[in-house]
């Protein structure tokens, strides 16, 4: 008795790991079985048909059978991948990118700014100052 208990539990716990079976995760419910780590209705239960997804499918997928059913812009099981356009199109630059640039930019424009602003006020000071007049400089006449 004890090694028909040993052997199920290999078969059972161990072999999934061993033998490159994808676990399901979150794990099946609701009498679905974990297919090659997808939650799938064994074909002759008829109690599946109505059966939720595991996660609510995302991207306007729609649950079918216990399966997401993804938009064409849109894969994965849950419909969270987003299908890069035909014509290459599908923005892959993450926000945080976009917003680092953008404070790069406006960094490096203050201080182009503060330059200028600086070399006009240089400028216009030394325009402005009257010439020192050196004893030597006088004209003798």
């Amino acid at each position: 008795m004890a090694s028909y208990l040993i052997a199920i539990a290999v078969v059972v716990f161990v072999m999934p790991f061993h033998c490159g079976a994808q676990q399901c995760n979150p794990r099946c419910e609701d009498g679905r079985i974990c297919v090659n780590g997808m939650c799938t209705c064994p074909s002759n239960d008829t109690t599946c048909e109505d059966l939720p997804c595991n996660l609510p499918c995302q991207n306007d997928g729609l649950c079918k059978n216990g399966i997401c059913s993804c938009t064409s812009n849109y894969s994965g099981i849950y419909c969270e991948k987003r299908v890069a356009d035909s014509n290459g199109g599908g923005s892959s630059t993450p926000l945080s990118v976009i917003i680092a640039i953008i404070v790069v930019l406006v960094f490096v424009g203050l201080v182009v700014a503060a330059t200028i602003a600086w070399y006009v006020d240089r400028r216009r000071r030394q325009l402005t100052r009257a010439p020192e007049k050196d004893d030597d400089d006088v004209d003798d006449v």
